[in-house]
């Protein structure tokens, strides 16, 4: 949503208010911003209640509203009687008479209010038909999504997505050796079949989700039947809606001190590095017209081990390669840091290593944490959008890169929040907002930045398993 409102008021800090769904003002689709003296130090949220959850506000206040072309309007500052009045209701929640009484008055300044996310949705311009413009598949991942999605989410999914990504792990869907659990995917992948989204980034071998009967294993000849026997059991059921599936997933740590620069884990302790061969030979048998992809992290930026694992990929790529490993794509998964520096020269380099084997390159858990980022929305969406739009332009330069996928689509199901690490913790104790669309499924400059990424890149036409 286009908007003309200003976060730089001087004294004054920025905070959302917002029409809940079952509130007084639903039917308008208003959307409003507040202005509070920054020495009252408010911090607002979302709730379920009236306008939101606001506490420590406190004194005067202005209100902003917007409507979907962008005009903004300033009410005047509280009179001296509407200062006395409490603004926190019952419960330290804003009271809805006075929510009401500020934004009240101000329908009228909104003649063309935005709609709902549910009705924004059929003009909004879809990426994947822009990333299929150019010969790219654009998707995102079912990261905490609930067993049956919400409509309006639903509808948000099929119009943008051109591929999903259900979570699948071995740890659960094979609890013992004898027993194969097929309903662990909270009903993704029965969702996404119905709707003719086609499957990406099932982790087939991951050292995170590892069954504990299989890492008690000691002898590699039980241990490889076991992982041939996953494979295919796997592909029963997602080898047809399945258009690239990840192999091996996070298998290269070059801090665990290994010559050839594997990970220390069950894995490695068994096969050594012999179990990629026969894991990607057991994966083309399984998945004949799927994109066999290795898949890992923390390559994008130039910080910790990065450029020693890039190293240590390409020469483990090289013997795949020589022999004759069917490696189709090697998948970066690009959970980006604003904190954290960005080479688009030098990762562009490495890119077209990659590509220059014969590789195809997936952007497959793409993110950015916005730790660093100021408080308010505005200049925080702006610094993100920022990220994702230099990082796509130096990925999109590479005609290899095939396919982007985001790590979720919403801020509502990011898997970067607190309760999940203590590390994706904002300072401020902001939630945070690292994808295309917010926790109300409205687009962000985040959006904007990846549609336009998409839009000016060059063309790409490859032709090989997965359709390209």
């Amino acid at each position: 949503m286009a908007s003309a409102m200003r976060d730089d008021l001087p004294g004054w800090n920025a905070a959302a208010i917002m029409p809940h769904k079952h509130g007084t003002a639903a039917g308008v689709g208003l959307w409003a911003k507040i202005w509070i003296p920054a020495r009252e130090a408010a911090t607002c949220s979302r709730a379920g209640v009236g306008f939101g959850h606001c506490r420590g506000l406190e004194g005067e206040m202005r209100v902003r509203i917007s409507s979907e072309e962008g005009t903004g309007q300033t009410s005047e500052p509280m009179t001296r009687s509407e200062r006395k009045a409490p603004i926190l209701g019952r419960g330290g929640l804003p009271s809805r008479r006075r929510c009401l009484q500020a934004l009240g008055g101000l329908l009228a300044l909104s003649p063309s209010a935005p709609p709902r996310a549910s009705e924004a949705v059929p003009s909004l311009p879809s990426l994947r038909d822009a990333a299929a413009s150019i010969g790219l598949r654009y998707g995102a991942a079912a990261h905490d999504y609930p067993p049956v999605f919400t409509p309006e989410y639903d509808r948000l999914v099929v119009q943008q997505c051109g591929l999903i990504v259900p979570v699948l792990n071995w740890s659960q869907s094979s609890p013992s050796p004898d027993r194969f659990e097929e309903n662990t995917d909270k009903g993704v992948v029965a969702w996404a079949r119905a709707k003719g989204l086609p499957l990406t980034g099932s982790h087939l071998l991951w050292h995170e989700a590892v069954p504990r009967w299989f890492a008690a294993l000691s002898d590699p000849r039980e241990a490889r039947q076991a992982v041939i026997a996953h494979i295919h059991r796997s592909s029963a059921r997602l080898a047809r809606d399945t258009w690239s599936v990840n192999v091996i997933n996070e298998a290269l740590n070059p801090g665990d001190r290994r010559e050839d620069g594997l990970r220390r884990d069950a894995f490695s302790r068994l096969f050594g590095n012999s179990y990629w061969e026969f894991a990607f030979h057991a994966a083309r048998e399984a998945f004949p017209d799927a994109v066999l992809v290795y898949n890992d992290y923390g390559m994008e930026q130039e910080y910790g081990d990065a450029l020693a694992k890039r190293a240590a990929l390409l020469r483990r790529l090289d013997a795949l390669l020589a022999a004759r490993v069917p490696v189709d794509a090697i998948g970066l998964q690009s959970h980006l840091r604003l904190r954290e520096r960005f080479n688009s020269q030098s990762f562009a380099a490495f890119l077209g290593q990659i590509a220059a084997r014969g590789v195809r390159v997936i952007i497959t858990e793409l993110d950015v944490l916005d730790i660093g980022a100021p408080s308010a929305a505005g200049p925080r969406d702006a610094a993100v959008a920022d990220m994702y739009r230099r990082y796509l332009d130096a990925v999109l330069s590479e005609r290899a890169v095939t396919a982007i996928v985001t790590w979720g689509l919403s801020d509502r199901y990011s898997w970067l929040r607190p309760d999940f690490s203590p590390v994706f913790s904002r300072p401020d104790g902001l939630s945070t907002r690292p994808l295309p669309f917010d926790s109300e499924l409205r687009p962000k400059p985040a959006f904007d930045a990846i549609l336009a990424a998409f839009r000016s890149a060059p063309h790409r036409n490859i032709e090989a398993r997965g359709g390209g």
